[in-house]
């Protein structure tokens, strides 16, 4: 396939740089990779799945221009992929490209879609498992992998705390709401006491497993998505809308967010989540 779309680029005169074919090879060879990995085809590549991708590629932290390249890569490869037939619809949009000056613009839950949530935890016909799942994404920005990885001993459910090892096996401590540390109590001493893997040092299991694979939590969302009808529902943009509610709502400083969301430079919590306002740039400026 990739040397079938290497003669795409040529004969469609969309690449002319051999340098830059090149690199888009590269690139298609990543999504490829990616995506045996979550054990997905081209077929199941769609716009929730593109999301996806895009989410790990934030998480390897590129600069601007590499990241948009890749982007560039991905919309050459889709439209060969529309032209062959194997899927129907754009999966990947210009919004998706980060911003060169270095601030990149992040998909967040509205405030009525956040209430929406909200009301599907607490009311909705949903597994306590999974509730536990979707406040966590929601009230502490941990990351799909932070959240599978979970142990019991992790969780303090009297100190209201939460322990989660980041990348590169840091480890970092949450506080959580009490309302939080009561669903999982529960959790703990019903529904997963009488799991068969119940024995399992992890937080959460399954009827299959003795520790919950990343694609269920991606499912969990996606269902939630559906059933409240928010469009590009997915686990990563609770993490957004998190740290951008702490940056300009809660006025939280810049380090005490990158040292809750575990970013190991400060800088990549710059890029993300501080956004100048223009209002208040020009008052500081006749201030002055």
């Amino acid at each position: 396939m990739i040397e079938d779309f290497k003669i795409y680029l040529l004969e469609t005169g969309k690449v002319t740089s051999k340098m830059t074919i090149e690199s888009y090879l590269g690139n298609t060879k990543q999504l490829l990779l990616w995506l045996s990995n979550e054990t997905a085809d081209l077929k199941s590549l769609d716009r929730m799945v593109m999301l996806r991708y895009l989410e790990h590629l934030r998480d390897k932290g590129y600069k601007a221009n590499t990241y948009n390249t890749k982007i560039n890569s991905i919309t050459n490869f889709s439209s060969y992929l529309k032209d062959k037939g194997i899927i129907e619809k754009n999966i990947v949009f210009s919004k998706d490209k980060i911003g060169l000056s270095g601030n990149r613009e992040v998909d967040v839950y509205t405030d009525d879609e956040m209430d929406l949530i909200e009301a599907y935890i607490e009311n909705g016909n949903i597994d306590p498992r999974d509730s536990i799942m979707i406040k966590m994404l929601k009230e502490l920005g941990v990351r799909v992998s932070e959240l599978t990885n979970l142990k019991l001993q992790d969780i303090d459910i009297i100190g209201l705390q939460v322990e989660v090892q980041g990348k590169n096996n840091k480890r970092r401590v949450l506080p959580m709401k009490s309302t939080l540390a009561e669903r999982i109590r529960d959790y703990i001493s019903k529904s997963r006491k009488d799991n068969k893997y119940a024995d399992s040092p992890y937080l959460f299991v399954s009827e299959r497993s003795s520790k919950l694979h990343r694609n269920t939590v991606l499912d969990v969302v996606k269902q939630m998505g559906l059933e409240l009808g928010i469009e590009e529902a997915y686990c990563h943009k609770f993490r957004h809308t998190l740290a951008t509610r702490m940056s300009r709502k809660g006025k939280v400083p810049i380090q005490v967010i990158q040292q809750f969301l575990g970013h190991a430079e400060i800088q990549t919590t710059i890029e993300y989540y501080i956004q100048i306002d223009k209002l208040e740039l020009i008052n500081a400026i006749e201030n002055i």
